[in-house]
């Protein structure tokens, strides 16, 4: 199989593609990478659609709802394409409309997999002059500040009902409002498993 010949008229996209479940500051950082790697801001932001109560409790409506509020300067770069539900398909979205190049920005701990997944099926399902697959940074998951932040943390915080620890792994920008109907939504989605 071979991906469909498209003319080149674009230059790269520059490209995160993750679960968001919940976002966090840790994914802030993700996406200041993002922005900053990118070529004239061109750049999409696209979560996964996957949804369980246990690592995914957000519904994708509800987490792209709660990433624009978290998130407000790259709101517009936010997708929610029901079409989009595999890193391939965003890379064959890429290839079809016309990008020569892709840059795939993601955490530290994924670089290599990532690096070898997406390069596997260039020429086979995409086809794109240059992939380059770019570290976030590192993230510690022992440490303090927004190098320790983890959705996975986040949602064993709802878990223990720990409002304070929650709050202090959303940034800023976000509303208490709205911090505190994450918390019950994700406290709700988690708590039917």
């Amino acid at each position: 199989m071979e991906p469909p010949v498209v003319e080149k008229t674009k230059g790269t996209l520059t490209v995160v593609f993750g679960r968001f479940n919940p976002p966090t500051t840790g994914h802030g950082k993700l996406l200041e990478v993002v922005s900053k790697v990118s070529e004239n801001g061109n750049y999409l932001i696209v979560p996964s659609r996957t949804k369980d109560d246990k690592s995914n409790p957000l519904e994708i409506n509800l987490k792209v709802s709660y990433m624009k509020k978290m998130f407000p300067k790259h709101k517009d770069k936010i997708i929610n394409n029901s079409n989009l539900k595999t890193i391939f398909d965003v890379l064959i979205k890429t290839h079809n409309e016309g990008y020569s190049n892709v840059r795939v920005v993601v955490g530290s701990d994924r670089v290599e997999e990532f690096d070898n997944l997406i390069k596997k099926y260039d020429k086979k399902l995409y086809d794109f002059n240059s992939i380059e697959i770019i570290s976030a940074g590192n993230r510690d998951p022992d440490g303090e500040g927004v190098e320790g932040v983890s959705a996975s943390k986040q949602r064993q915080a709802v878990l223990e009902n720990d409002y304070d620890t929650f709050e202090k792994g959303i940034p800023n920008e976000m509303e208490d409002k709205d911090i505190k109907n994450l918390f019950d939504d994700l406290k709700n989605n988690i708590m039917k498993s």
